[in-house]
């Protein structure tokens, strides 16, 4: 399945370097990469969503101290 993803020129330039120092493709790199996640929980990816928006305030005071 083809995925597109538009990447900043930066990001690009590492990902080419890494991939390069491996011997493979962007593509390869990605695809090896991506083989390596493992599936999404669909229900806690909702709690955690569902939870983030509820108690977004609290979470950014949090994470600024």
């Amino acid at each position: 399945m083809p995925l597109t993803v538009d990447l900043p020129a930066d990001i690009m330039r590492r990902l080419e370097a890494a991939a390069a120092a491996r011997g493979v493709s962007v593509e390869e790199l990605a695809a090896e990469t991506l083989a390596q996640v493992a599936p999404v929980d669909v229900g806690f990816a909702e709690t955690v969503t569902a939870t983030i928006s509820e108690h977004g305030e609290i979470l950014g005071r949090l994470a600024e101290t």
